[in-house]
């Protein structure tokens, strides 16, 4: 509560379309699940998803790919190490990205460790095309 980001710090050159607070998975403690520390994922106009921390005010990822804007984003930390991040964009396609969290809380912008997980057509793209919402739901 009550903690501010910049999200002027991305290379976005388009507006933020979406954010969302990435959540912890149940089964970590919060103080231990990403080192205690609290993240947001935004998506544009740019087809970028960028993550957040927000405890540190630092760029953690840049995620991109998308064939369209960004206009759905989730995500959840797994691991003191890893978070998984859901986007939606305006081609229809989800994608599902690998996110490593860097020991320190903070992030540089690197984005050698972020690995693409998978993605699937599920809408139809374009301009009258249907987006769906997107939830990173994880079962273990």
């Amino acid at each position: 509560e009550g903690k501010k980001v910049n999200l002027g710090k991305s290379t976005a050159k388009a507006g933020v379309l979406c954010v969302a607070k990435i959540g912890v998975s149940c089964l970590l403690n919060n103080s231990s699940g990403g080192g205690g520390d609290e993240y947001v994922v935004t998506g544009g106009h740019d087809k970028q998803a960028i993550v957040y921390n927000v405890t540190t005010g630092q760029i953690v990822a840049t995620l991109s790919g998308a064939g369209g804007d960004v206009i759905a984003v989730s995500g959840m930390v797994v691991s003191d190490k890893v978070m998984l991040v859901g986007t939606g964009s305006a081609d229809g396609v989800v994608r599902l990205y690998s996110v490593p969290i860097k020991s320190g809380g903070g992030g540089d912008d690197d984005d050698d460790e972020v690995q693409l997980l998978g993605s699937e057509q599920l809408g139809r793209g374009g301009d009258e095309g249907v987006v769906l919402p997107v939830s990173v739901i994880v079962h273990f």
